[in-house]
């Protein structure tokens, strides 16, 4: 039903006994969330409004997510694949197999590397998301992954939300900057 069109969920609350306390929200759709949607809104103790950040997807975005289903999102192994590819990999010198299979989170997959060169490290995972563009939602995954080239120490950590319906590149981010802080 609409009652699941765009729902604010309660994700955490920042309260350390003293000070303010920081509520923060992320924007679901049909039990989805939405990439990189939250809003924040930081209270006194007394629970008075201080301030609040952040932004949802708008109201006629969340409402095109009636025509979507459960298959839009197609297979996250195909969205893994885009991933490997933008980072310089073959997708053909990949077998990905699942590890796991729940809706709620992540889907975990083994890797086979089929060939030296570049290769995809550990544990590749994604997850459903709908991703805010031009005022519309679109089905898509985020997902993580790590490549090397063989036998190097280093390796390149990146993630991702790999539209469903092109395989584009909707997003990319360098995960590697923050692993060392």
């Amino acid at each position: 039903g609409s009652a699941s069109i765009g729902k604010p969920v309660l994700s955490n609350i920042h309260d350390l006994g003293r000070g303010a306390k920081i509520a923060k929200y992320k924007q679901e759709v049909a039990g989805v969330e939405v990439f990189n949607r939250e809003y924040n809104i930081m209270m006194d103790r007394e629970l008075n409004l201080v301030a609040s950040s952040g932004a949802f997807a708008s109201a006629t975005a969340s409402s095109l997510s009636q025509q979507l289903s459960s298959n839009t999102f197609g297979n996250p192994a195909d969205a893994i694949a885009s991933a490997f590819a933008d980072l310089g990999g073959n997708a053909n010198d990949i077998q990905l197999s699942k590890k796991n299979e729940t809706s709620e989170t992540y889907v975990k997959f083994n890797v086979a590397n089929n060939i030296a060169g570049k290769t995809l490290l550990g544990e590749p995972r994604a997850i459903k998301v709908y991703f805010e563009s031009k005022g519309k939602l679109e089905a898509a995954y985020y997902v993580e992954v790590e490549t090397s080239i063989a036998d190097s120490v280093d390796s390149d950590y990146y993630s991702y939300v790999i539209s469903s319906e092109s395989g584009k590149v909707l997003f990319k981010h360098n995960l590697a900057s923050h692993a060392e802080d």
